[in-house]
């Protein structure tokens, strides 16, 4: 008497039992097949993909993915590679509650599943690996696992060296590298490398978010999206990029943040032309050409087009300045605003008017310079009326109406609205004139004087 026919002799019961894993069977022809998987028999191989299987029929039923060949639910749509996988499914539709959890509602096709499933809420932790004392709830889960420590190096990626138990899980992940996404969503027709990932994006598709964060209550469409947005709650940045050491929350962010080392920008704009490294990042641009600003402050209700303006924005209300000059000592808001303030102290002034010629060292200041030239007056004084192109600038004029002067001379002590008029004020005590009449040659501190002079030729 053979191995296989000992451990069937030990199962002559009606329900059959697996001694090795724990699992249930209804016949005995199952059963004996699924003793084939623990006593290490001569597996099949596809010829296509290279995926293996115990079972010649199961070999057979996997070919006909490969040929196309599937049945189909005529309910949902959903298709199997076998009728019999077909008739257990279809069984959810006819009886959708025969089999289905108490405790968490789920539903299953047969009982000996539905007992299995059991096992997670009533032994969540039985089966714990003595090597490295991961726990598991069923048997076979665990034997899997311990396929790791036994053949830790049996399947390896020849590309990125990961390496893997199964010679299935090494296929599967090759299509990666290869750029294989066989595997297409019916709505959208987006195509993704792993089924399991499709299945988390009909999610977003039917609006089912069942993962909850417990922190501010956003819901998400799988647990390892939730388990991604805790990280942002805990300040957690494990993602390092290996060029420049930066470290990030998301995966995702991390390969786009690469595209910028490597100058991969393959998302072009229609309008303009411009390239940049993610679709995401298209997708804001567009909003400047279209005019769409759909992100507001809770405070002042401003509007912007992207997020981390805002979140620069919301530092100005809050007075947070973290980044320090170390030539005068004054504080912004943030980085950009302290190099373009920078600029000021070293005279780079490298953005320049289309127009007239005139440099700037900001793009908000050339913006405001561009009304000028086309006449938009967009800031309007509630008090006289008077209009001016840019919001400071009727800030400052503001002040003269409320008698504020806040700019004092250092000399004399006397006290200016404008700091302009300040700068005007300090040449006469210096004797500075540098604004010249080009007809008689005299010299004057403001340039106002200048040209009220020039109307006497």
């Amino acid at each position: 008497m053979n191995d296989q026919e000992n451990l069937i002799g030990m199962h002559a019961c009606t329900n059959h039992q697996c001694d090795i894993c724990g699992k249930d069977f209804s016949r005995k022809v199952y059963f004996k097949r699924h003793l084939d998987t623990h006593l290490g028999h001569e597996r099949h191989e596809c010829d296509i993909c290279g995926k293996e299987y115990l079972h010649k029929i199961s070999l057979k039923r996997h070919m006909n993915v490969h040929m196309g060949l599937q049945n189909e639910c005529d309910i949902c749509g959903k298709n199997f590679t076998d009728k019999r996988l077909l008739a257990g499914h279809r069984h959810i539709h006819t009886h959708p509650n025969q089999f289905a959890c108490k405790i968490c509602g789920k539903k299953f096709t047969g009982k000996s599943n539905l007992k299995r499933h059991l096992d997670i809420h009533t032994f969540p932790n039985q089966f714990a690996c003595e090597i490295c004392g991961k726990k598991f709830t069923g048997k076979s889960n665990l034997k899997r696992h311990l396929d790791i420590h036994t053949y830790p190096n049996q399947f390896a990626c020849r590309i990125c060296g990961k390496e893997f138990t199964r010679k299935g899980f090494l296929n599967t992940h090759m299509k990666i590298h290869l750029g294989i996404k066989n595997i297409q969503c019916d709505i959208c027709g987006k195509e993704f490398t792993y089924q399991h990932v499709l299945k988390t994006h009909l999610k977003m598709h039917f609006c089912i978010k069942n993962n909850q964060c417990d922190i501010c209550g956003k819901e998400f469409s799988s647990k390892g999206d939730l388990n991604c947005h805790i990280k942002i709650h805990i300040g957690v940045k494990d993602i390092q990029c290996d060029i420049c050491g930066k470290e990030f929350t998301y995966q995702h962010v991390l390969k786009t943040h690469l595209k910028m080392h490597f100058c991969i920008k393959n998302n072009q704009c229609d309008i303009c032309g411009k390239e940049f490294s993610s679709k995401g990042e298209l997708n804001c641009h567009i909003k400047i050409h279209i005019g769409v600003k759909d992100i507001q402050c809770d405070i002042c209700g401003k509007e912007f087009t992207y997020q981390h303006v805002l979140k620069t924005h919301l530092k100005m209300h809050f007075c947070i300045k973290n980044n320090q000059c170390d030539i005068c000592g004054k504080e912004f808001s943030s980085k950009g605003e302290l190099n373009c303030h920078i600029k000021i102290h070293i005279g780079i002034k490298d953005i320049q008017c289309d127009i007239c010629g005139k440099k700037f060292t900001s793009k908000g200041d050339l913006n405001c310079h561009v009304k000028i030239h086309i006449g938009i007056k967009d800031n309007q004084c509630d008090i006289c009326g008077k209009e001016f192109t840019s919001k400071g600038v009727l800030e400052t004029h503001m002040k003269m109406h409320f008698g504020i002067k806040n700019n004092q001379c250092a000399i004399c002590g006397k006290e200016f609205t404008y700091k302009g008029h300040l700068n005007c004020h300090i040449k006469m005590h210096l004797g500075i004139k540098d604004s010249q009449c080009d007809i008689c040659g005299k010299e004057f501190a403001r340039k106002s004087d200048h040209k009220r002079h020039i109307h006497t030729h």
